[in-house]
């Protein structure tokens, strides 16, 4: 489907050059036009030539501002999905016998806390009914590392501004904190 004022072919490759379907200019021109009986460097000069024209270089723009547009995650977003995570309250991330709940049983939110997750399958040989070894599970164990609050804390606080009252102080201090320095340094 063409844009307006582009052949279906140069919006086909405009499509391909905004989409970096192919690493190449001259690749996108390739599939796009009848290249039969060209040569590569004819090609690539068409390309070159197609990439220039105007129309062409706006609808390569459009093309690439709607795909940012889609992929932008907002700092809005970012904030909020900081601010649900500092009020996680893990214990929710457990039953009432203190084990870990199943991760497809947890929200998104809380799978999203965890950082990494290993399990240790433990075997052990027990005797069947005929006294035959057979090997049996006899535990699991499972580490479970959960994102630092006090990271996502810190990341809030330097967005919202907390640390520029200690930032004004710190730089209002200094040649007090130089004095008191020198002076251990005297004695």
């Amino acid at each position: 489907m063409g844009h307006k004022k582009l052949t279906a072919k140069q919006d086909g490759f405009a499509y391909d050059i905004a989409n970096k379907k192919y690493d190449f200019q001259w690749e996108a021109y390739e599939a796009n036009y009848n290249v039969k009986g060209m040569t590569r460097n004819s090609i690539y000069v068409e390309a070159c030539k197609l990439i220039q024209n105007p129309k062409v270089a706006l609808r390569i723009k459009e093309i690439e501002d709607k795909i940012k547009a889609k992929e932008k995650v907002t700092l809005d977003e970012i904030l909020i999905k900081l601010s649900q995570r500092v009020n996680l309250d893990i214990r929710e991330m457990f039953d009432d016998n203190d084990c870990l709940i199943p991760i497809k049983e947890m929200t998104q939110e809380q799978a999203i806390f965890i950082e990494s997750f290993d399990t240790n399958e433990l075997w052990g040989w027990e005797d069947d009914d005929s006294g035959k070894k057979q090997r049996t599970q006899i535990g699991v164990i499972k580490k479970v590392k959960i994102e630092s609050i006090r990271s996502i804390m810190d990341m809030l606080i330097k967005y919202y501004g907390g640390y520029a009252k200690d930032n004004e102080q710190k730089s209002s201090n200094l040649d007090a904190i130089r004095e008191i320095v020198q002076g251990s340094k005297g004695k």
